[in-house]
């Protein structure tokens, strides 16, 4: 009868190979003003790759409670993956806006500028670095800050961003993977596979 303690059966049925579908409809229809059940209900369709339906339960979440910045970054991040990059800018500065001292959500907006190239000369780029200075001991953060000096022609520079974050987190796939590009760049082949070849070593093969 506890509606949440149904829902996050339903959250553990899902990573657990069943469907959590049925505990988590029962949960909403208990409690449909729960934003906690909303944001469980949300991650299973995430995990089901319905992202509209994702969105969907994100969105009511986040109106349930709309000073969670954590819900504000899951629909940044489903817009993202929806291609909406405007959208997705928005809510991932709402984040950011409303917990400016939490690195995540700084490091997923950072990320977001850096792989889609999105407006990184109208605020973007600024956004990097600046939370490269805040957050100077996050290798996230600087790997999508060389890959943004990257993506604007200053190579130099993403070389010293890369090599800082590689000594912060030398294990961190996206760090050694824009190595790998940005060697290949600079004509070291072998270098560049040896970093390719962690990645897949780390993250396997798809």
């Amino acid at each position: 009868v506890n509606p949440v303690a149904l829902a996050y059966r339903g959250y553990v049925q899902d990573r657990t190979g069943e469907d959590g579908l049925e505990s988590l409809e029962q949960a909403a229809a208990m409690a449909p003003t729960d934003p906690l059940v909303q944001f469980l209900l949300g991650q299973h369709w995430r995990l089901h790759e319905d992202l509209n339906a994702a969105l969907s339960a994100f969105t009511t979440a986040y109106w349930l409670d709309p000073e969670n910045p954590a819900l504000a970054a899951e629909i940044g991040s489903i817009q993202r993956e929806l291609g909406d990059w405007p959208q997705s800018e928005e809510w991932l500065r709402v984040a950011v806006d409303q917990d400016p001292f939490d690195v995540r959500w700084s490091a997923l907006l950072a990320a977001f500028y850096a792989e889609t190239g999105y407006r990184l000369d109208d605020g973007g780029l600024v956004f990097i670095q600046g939370a490269s200075e805040t957050f100077s001991m996050d290798a996230g953060i600087f790997a999508s800050l060389s890959w943004a000096y990257a993506q604007v022609g200053e190579e130099t520079r993403a070389f010293e961003a890369i090599n800082r974050a590689l000594a912060l987190n030398p294990s961190l796939p996206r760090a050694r993977y824009y190595h790998g590009v940005l060697l290949e760049r600079f004509g070291d082949p072998d270098g560049a596979a040896d970093a390719y070849w962690f990645v897949v070593d780390a993250l396997g093969q798809n």
